[in-house]
């Protein structure tokens, strides 16, 4: 199923995509509900994560991941300024640009990004004002890690 597991070169445990689609999965339910990712999700997620890092992790990968961390907060902030994406889909974004690799982060985006055009065509052809935006960041890392060799 996710064939970069059987890479010598994988980046990640079941365990850990187990942690990430656990996430993720309980944010798209929720936002699905009520149209609102709790902080409480996103802060809890980010937390574990780089305790995680810091405990299993070389001090560099643990850099590396900061950094990509770093980037996408940078492009989160414009992004809320804008008013493009709210808060939460943003702390989530944050949580990804944590736990993937940065090499990996375009490629990523790139497919959730897709996905949520796709799902904004949908919610304007149903006539919905507000997208529950996890559902495509679910979805799409879903298939980018089904399809990452």
């Amino acid at each position: 199923m996710f064939s970069f597991l059987e890479s010598p070169q994988n980046f990640h445990s079941i365990a850990e995509l187990a942690f990430i689609f656990g996430i993720l999965g309980t944010a798209m339910i929720t936002d699905i509900k009520t149209k609102q990712i709790p902080n409480k999700i996103s802060y809890s997620a980010l937390f574990i994560s780089v305790i995680y890092f810091l405990i299993f992790k070389d001090f560099d990968v643990f850099l590396s991941h900061l950094f990509g961390f770093f980037i996408v907060l940078f492009f989160g902030f414009i992004a809320f300024y804008f008013r493009l994406m709210g808060g939460g889909d943003i702390k989530l974004f944050l949580f990804l640009g944590f736990v993937f690799p940065p090499q990996h982060l375009l490629e990523l985006f790139l497919i959730i990004f897709v996905i949520g055009g796709i799902q904004g065509l949908w919610s304007f052809y149903k006539k919905e004002k507000k997208i529950p935006y996890a559902v495509s960041i679910f979805v799409g890392t879903l298939i980018y890690c089904s399809t990452t060799t």
